[in-house]
Formats: structure tokens, sequence, C-alpha cells
């Protein structure tokens, strides 16, 4: 009987020093983020994330008087959250690049900023994604055990030093004695949750990407036309766009389009400033612009080449064709540059990024004059007959023949429909092309 009193005494201290604290407004990881969450297609930014703790103190319940004089005076204690771990989840098309952040101890109400860096997917739709951020802490439970030393515990411990005086250096070696008079042990809880962080992807602008370019055998210092396949890549709308032709100083361009936006309404003339073709009186198309009563049109310079295509759908592919003059002698691989310029939704004047292209230029061909045959007097009328011959092959060639103050001419015949390589000597019909002049 004696024995059974005993275990059951000891059973109820041990279920008495096991109690847990009760206090309100326990330790409690917040977090939100700073500035800007948006995000485009292909961006790899910061994201500012801001933790906090939302712990204070409302009203602590202790178990015992030694507890209470133990945190008497060490509140804050009860409020931290100890060994702070947090990380943040990407998916498919977010991927973080940001590993696990640890924090020590957070004390209530001292914000902290975690920058995660983020890496969006070229892939990714235009929305709203709701990332997953990991949080995980630990809270003071318990006074687990307390003990009070009769007699304090001394324990040295050995401070190094470097000091100056006068320009001279002194190292110094002193003790500080720090007395322990009261041995404690906390238990800890660990706690986790999990935070949402909402990010947007942005509807990607319009933007061009070059499928397709035909050319028609280029040649330096001749003539010809290239037609260029573009894609609006982005999420928007190109309203009443233009696709407008950048090229280098020595090549000369002009758009041509072959086709009439479907329109009720038309104007006489094109918008101010854009280049006008042959026997036209306004645009440089050749096609009536249409008038809208809800959206105007951009205004291009006179200098450039620019080809109507009307609106330009996201995903849309179009064609446009431009004419173009080669000032140039050497062959090789020319850059162009080609953009959009259209009206947003807003119905402001936008301009897409450049995209470039190239475009495989020939060598200028060498003419040279093999024979010229003068049926010309002083003072008088006449015919002179010029024999070319060309070392490449050429198409729909012409011959212009400047004169100076003292001598008018005219070509009377010019029969260089096409100039053939010659071979050999034999045959020089096939490489020569005669060309009449009257003066």
């Amino acid at each position: 009987m004696r024995l059974l009193v005993t275990v059951m005494a000891a059973l109820m201290v041990i279920t008495f020093t096991a109690q847990a604290l009760d206090y309100e407004q326990k330790p409690d990881i917040v977090a939100y983020v700073y500035g800007s969450n948006y995000f485009e297609r292909g961006d790899e930014k910061n994201l500012v994330v801001v933790v906090f703790n939302d712990a204070w103190n409302e009203k602590i319940e202790y178990d015992d008087l030694n507890e209470a004089g133990f945190f008497n005076g060490r509140e804050s204690m009860l409020f931290t959250a100890y060994d702070v771990e947090i990380s943040l989840d990407g998916n498919e098309y977010v991927k973080v690049k940001t590993p696990e952040q640890r924090i020590p101890a957070l004390q209530p109400m001292s914000p902290l900023n975690l920058n995660f860096l983020v890496r969006i997917s070229e892939n990714a739709k235009a929305g709203e994604y709701e990332l997953n951020l990991e949080v995980s802490y630990y809270q003071i439970d318990e006074l687990k055990e307390m003990e009070s030393f009769m007699d304090p515990l001394i324990v040295p411990e050995q401070i190094s030093e470097s000091l100056i005086d006068n320009k001279n250096w002194t190292n110094t070696t002193y003790y500080v004695y720090k007395y322990y008079n009261r041995y404690y042990e906390l238990e800890y809880v660990k706690k986790t949750k999990t935070i949402p962080i909402k990010i947007y992807i942005e509807e990607k602008p319009v933007s061009l990407e070059v499928v397709k370019v035909e050319t028609n055998n280029l040649i330096g210092g001749g003539k010809g036309r290239i037609t260029v396949a573009v894609k609006n890549t982005g999420d928007k709308t190109a309203k009443s766009a233009y696709l407008v032709l950048d090229t280098p100083s020595a090549i000369q361009a002009q758009g041509l389009s072959l086709s009439q936006p479907t329109s009720t309404a038309y104007s006489s003339t094109m918008p101010a400033g854009m280049p006008g073709m042959p026997g036209m009186a306004g645009g440089m198309t050749g096609m009536p612009f249409p008038v809208s009563t809800t959206t105007s049109t951009p205004s291009l310079s006179s200098a450039t080449a620019a080809y109507y295509v009307g609106d330009l759908k996201p995903g849309e592919t179009v064609n446009a064709t431009f004419y173009v003059k080669l000032n140039v002698r050497d062959g090789g691989t020319y850059p162009l540059l080609i953009k959009a310029v259209y009206i947003d939704e807003f119905g402001e004047t936008k301009e897409s990024d450049s995209t470039t292209f190239g475009i495989e230029v020939n060598d200028a061909p060498e003419i040279t004059v093999k024979d010229v045959d003068s049926r010309v007097y002083v003072n008088a009328k006449g015919e002179v007959e010029v024999t070319l011959v060309s070392d490449t092959e050429l198409k729909d060639a012409s011959v212009k023949f400047p004169a100076d103050s003292r001598c008018l001419c005219s070509v009377r015949s010019t029969t260089l429909a096409k100039l053939r390589l010659e071979r050999t000597l034999k045959s020089p019909s096939s490489s020569k092309r005669r060309v009449r002049l009257s003066l």
C-alpha cells in the first residue's frame, strides 16, 4: 500500500511538470509580395517576398511560479519563431532558382525581405499563377526543466584583442568570468504552413517572327523584289498595322501591297508622309486607305518602306512585298530589319521590336564594251552602235547612256533583254548585245 501511494505521487509530479505553457497569439509567419509580381515570358528577375512574425503579447498563463519567474522580462522568447526555413516552389512554367532560405530567429513585427530569383518559361500562357511558399519554424512549448545552483558555476572565457597605440600594434589577452547560477531546458514544437504567393504573367505584346524570305535573284547594282512572311507571336492584335522595312544606307526599299483591306469607306489619299508608287497621287500601296470612325492610322516617315496588312491577330502569318534597289557591288548577305507599326487596344500608336533577317545578294556583273560603230558627224544626226558583254546572265536588263551638254542622245533600240555569259569567242552572238543610239 505504501509503494502504491509513492508511485501515484510520482505520476502526479511528472504530469504537472510536463504541462505546456498556454498563451495566445503564438508565433505565426505571414508573407506577402513587395513590389511588382508581374512578369513577361522569358523574364528572369527577383520576386521580393516580405515575411514577418505576426505574434504579440496578449495573454500568458503560466503553469507554476518557476515558469512565471523564468519568463518574467523574457516574454519575447515565447513570441519568437526559431530556426525558420522558407522555400518557394515553382511549377512547369515558373522556375525558382533560389534555394531554401534560413532565418535563425524571427522576432514579432520585424519584417524581413527575401529575394527569390524566378524565371518564366517562353511557353507560359498569360494569366495568374499561384506558387507555394513553404514555411517551417519552431516555437517554445514549455519550460521543461530549471535548476538553480547554491554555488554559482564560474566559467572563464579567454578573449584576445589587437590594440593600436601611437601607431604600434599591441596584442592583449584577457579573461571574462561568467557566473552561472541557473540551468534550464526548453522544449520546442515544430510548425509548418503553406502560404500561397500569386504572380501574373502579362500578355506578350505584338512581336514579329520572320518565318520565310523569298527573293528573285538579287544582283548588286540592280533592282529586285523580296517577300517576307512574318508571324505575330504575341498575345495582342496589331490593329491597322504596317510592316515597316529598315535597310542599310546602300539599299533603298519601297513597299507595295497587292491586296485591298475590306472596308465600306475609303479615303482618296494616304496619311501624310507615305511614299507613293509611280502613277499614284497618294499612298505607297496603290490601294484605297480605309477610314475608321473608331481607330486612327499610324503616320509613317516619307523615307520609310511600309506595307499595309490591316489587323494582324495573334498567331497569324502575313506576307509583305518590298521592291529594293541595291546600290552595292559586292555580293553577300545583307541584314534588314522589319517591325510593325500599329494601333493598340487603347487607340495608341505602338511599335513592335525590330526583327532581323538577311537577304542574299550576288556580285554586280562586269559589263564591258566590245565594239563601237559610230556613224555620227559634227553638227549632224547619226547613230552609234555599241556592243556590250556581261560576265553574268542578266534578265530584264536596261542600258543608260549619260550625255554631256554638247551631245544629245536617245536610246533607239535596247535589245538587252538578256545578257548571257560569254563562253567562247566562236559564238560571240550569245554573249554580245548591241544598242543603237540616235544622236
